[in-house]
């Protein structure tokens, strides 16, 4: 799900702020290997926690000063960055297999040509 914040008297630090308590909460409730080994939408059970940071931030002090949170095509922008992500892990396995089997092939050719 991905949010943006606007506002009349919006200042760089409220925005940082939400992004900080946002980022920091995803990564208390998921482990590395979660996050990194995970297919599209399995990480859905945290759009509740992201709606209580939003009402957090979205009090009635915040409302006062015109701040409000609007939610883009929260879906579709975290499928395109979930496959994103699958393609590049995807490519990098299949890169370290390949140099893998570079090294192999110069170790071997390495030995063939000594015994010449």
């Amino acid at each position: 799900m991905t949010y943006f914040l606007i506002g009349k008297d919006l200042n760089n630090q409220f925005a940082f702020s939400f992004l900080l308590d946002l980022k920091n909460s995803f990564l208390k409730s998921f482990s590395h290997e979660k996050i990194y080994d995970s297919k599209a939408n399995q990480l859905n059970s945290f759009n509740s926690k992201i709606k209580k940071l939003i009402k957090k931030y979205s009090d009635n002090k915040l409302k006062s000063k015109n701040f409000k949170i609007n939610s883009i095509d929260e879906t579709k922008i975290l499928n395109e960055n979930a496959n994103l992500i699958i393609q590049n892990k995807q490519k990098v396995n299949t890169l370290s297999e390949k140099t893998e089997t570079l090294i192999n092939k110069s170790h071997q050719l390495y030995e063939d040509v000594k015994q010449i």
